[in-house]
């Protein structure tokens, strides 16, 4: 109808352009809608492979994202082993898993550095007198089109506790429960030799009488004496000041902050409570001790052989006298 040939083959074209583009644009939209849902598809399947492995897991797992706390997935050992069992799973709050925000931040701060982090221990109080300890490996990984963390939780509570109890026998004496020969040689190296030493005064104390009591006795009695002895001490010396045993019946009393007339006061406590238990006459031994000073300024060029010498002689120069028998 259109009498302008070369114009109907224009617009014949341009429509058939317009139909090509449309049709190749429709198509492209299909191809990615189909693409979008097979890669869903995929998403979903490797999702819930990652979720049946995740449960199937002997250990305890949680997959959370740290930047808000939100827990994803966590299997029921770790549930046990976090004790959360009596809350639903969508109001768990993931801050039980660092309770201090700097070192959580430290976590991250790590993970996005390395991607993973291993063997990273962690302490948990359980109540307010017991506590459990867990090593952390802790790795980035990709779960439903965000970034999470999934960490891996081992109980270490038992090697721990046996950790402790192993520092405790070679820290502790056995008997009195204070610091032990090798530890309180160890402090006072610390003292005079790093980089911090300060000035000190120690007392070297000699209970009297154990032989005699070991012998009329016998042994337990005598460890009686010197666990007595040394919790009369221990009550009068500040949490500041350090009491080790040096051996058998010799003991050692490091006062920090303390003048030569402010010992002596602690002294003659001491005496008036070993006094005070005598008259109590509960025992079949009395107490009694000789001491002995001497004193570290730093600067000094000395031992601690030195130190222990100094005031080991004027303790033996008391107990000649006789003044450490009363």
């Amino acid at each position: 109808m259109d009498l302008d040939q070369f114009a109907l083959i224009t617009k014949m074209i341009n429509s058939t352009g317009a139909a090509v583009i449309s049709y190749l644009i429709a198509f492209m939209f299909y191809n990615l809608r189909k693409r979008d849902f097979i890669n869903k598809s995929k998403l979903s399947k490797n999702a819930e492979s990652f979720r049946r492995l995740f449960h199937m897991n002997p250990y305890p797992l949680i997959l959370t994202n740290l930047q808000n706390d939100e827990i994803l997935l966590i299997n029921h050992q770790a549930m046990d082993y976090y004790q959360l069992h009596d809350q639903e799973m969508t109001k768990i709050d993931g801050k039980f898993l660092f309770a201090n925000p700097f070192e959580k931040q430290n976590i991250l701060n790590m993970l996005e550095e390395h991607q993973s982090i291993k063997n990273y221990e962690m302490e948990y109080k359980v109540g307010s007198d017991f506590k459990k300890w867990a090593m952390l490996s802790l790795e980035l990984v990709e779960y439903l089109d965000q970034t999470c963390i999934l960490i891996g939780v081992t109980d270490i509570t038992s090697l721990k506790k046996k950790e402790e109890e192993l520092f405790k026998h070679a820290t502790f004496d056995t008997l009195t429960g204070v610091m032990n020969r090798r530890s309180g040689m160890v402090l006072l190296e610390e003292k005079i030799r790093g980089p911090y030493s300060q000035e000190f005064t120690v007392c070297y104390i000699d209970i009297n009488g154990l032989k005699t009591v070991n012998d009329n006795f016998g042994h337990s009695v005598g460890d009686d004496l010197i666990n007595t002895s040394c919790d009369i001490i221990k009550r009068n010396i500040d949490s500041k000041d350090v009491l080790f045993r040096l051996g058998g019946d010799e003991f050692i009393i490091v006062f920090f902050g303390k003048n030569k007339e402010e010992v002596e006061e602690i002294w003659e406590k001491i005496k008036r409570d070993f006094h005070s238990f005598n008259l109590t006459g509960q025992k079949p031994f009395d107490l009694s001790a000789s001491h002995g000073l001497s004193y570290y300024k730093p600067g000094i060029l000395t031992t601690v052989d030195e130190i222990l010498e100094a005031a080991d002689q004027t303790m033996y120069e008391e107990k000649i006298v006789g003044r450490g028998n009363d």
